[in-house]
């Protein structure tokens, strides 16, 4: 199997289990989840626009090019295939927004189900272990280190938008002692600065966080009214969607076209009539100088600084009155 990436290049792939499970169903079924959680109709036209399963296979191929084993290519290609339909939209009723974490929650029993217990078996993948990324130190870190997962989403987003730093950046990427950093800190700043671009205009902008509060509103309310049923989430974004604009209800209706337009409203500090929660994402690259490992925010203050501010931002919530038809 050849996969040509833009970002990561060409990679012939050989692992049988790795072809079988990028080919199995459960992996298939991301082709059609959105990455970004709303819909394309639902997103501001400059918004990039991938699936979860180009951000899967990205995942996999970042780890392939760090070097990782086969056990942790396998992990990462795995990461997301417990997402639910619309992603982490699902966090505003199922979980906690603010967290984001519904997904990782799911992760282990997904894992362990029907839908990839042949493949796994197969080839004496633990599933248990799979699906535990503790086990795996260059898929994923906690906030604010980097990992394959947090670097994947951010240099596909650049790279749909034309940024032409997004394969220098990956080619600037080492791992040591057990660690993804960058091998300069020029490099460390211009991801930094990049991603935390994308968090305030992109990820948890005011109109994307106010679309998926009410987006999130909108699937539960059609699980009440019974026109989904919550079985309906793992399937695909465009099989629910015909579902909810196939209904002649005339609340979900209006839901829809909120989310089909932009957003009118305005924000109110004092008496808002919404306070929204959106996860608050940021990174801090560590990077490579004199033979020494550092880190972006104890030595670029203005870095910080805009970090400080997102965090203060999100902790204190969007608050806003929005006007809906």
């Amino acid at each position: 199997m050849i996969i040509k990436n833009p970002i990561y290049g060409t990679f012939e792939i050989q692992e049988k289990q790795l072809i079988d499970l990028i080919l199995s169903g459960a992996m298939q079924r991301l082709k059609f989840i959105s990455q970004q959680g709303l819909t394309r109709r639902m997103l501001p036209e400059s918004h990039p626009f991938f699936s979860r399963y180009d951000h899967s296979v990205g995942v996999m191929l970042l780890l392939r090019k760090l070097g990782a084993s086969l056990e942790e290519q396998t992990a990462g290609l795995l990461h997301d295939v417990s997402h639910t339909t619309f992603s982490h939209v699902v966090d505003g009723f199922l979980g906690d927004p603010s967290k984001e974490n519904y997904q990782d929650d799911a992760h282990s029993s997904y894992i362990a189900g029907p839908w990839l217990s042949g493949i796994l078996s197969e080839y004496n993948i633990d599933p248990a272990r799979i699906s535990d990324f503790r086990n795996f130190h260059l898929l994923d870190k906690e906030l604010p280190d980097l990992c394959a997962d947090r670097l994947d989403y951010t240099l596909e987003s650049a790279s749909m938008l034309s940024y032409p730093e997004a394969q220098k950046l990956a080619d600037s990427l080492i791992v040591k002692d057990s660690e993804i950093i960058f091998n300069s800190k020029e490099a460390a700043s211009s991801f930094g600065r990049m991603y935390m671009e994308f968090q305030q205009e992109l990820w948890a902008s005011d109109v994307i966080a106010i679309k998926y509060f009410f987006f999130a509103k909108l699937l539960k309310l059609a699980i009440e009214k019974k026109v989904l049923k919550e079985e309906d989430l793992y399937t695909d974004d465009e099989y629910v969607m015909r579902k909810l604009e196939g209904s002649s209800d005339e609340e979900i209706s209006r839901y829809l076209s909120f989310l089909y337009s932009e957003p009118k409203f305005k924000h109110n500090e004092i008496s808002p009539q919404y306070t929204i929660r959106k996860k608050f994402r940021y990174v801090d690259p560590k990077y490579l100088e004199n033979g020494k490992v550092l880190k972006l925010s104890e030595n670029d203050s203005e870095y910080k600084s805009i970090i400080d501010a997102e965090r203060k931002r999100l902790e204190d919530g969007i608050k806003v009155d929005i006007e809906m038809q």
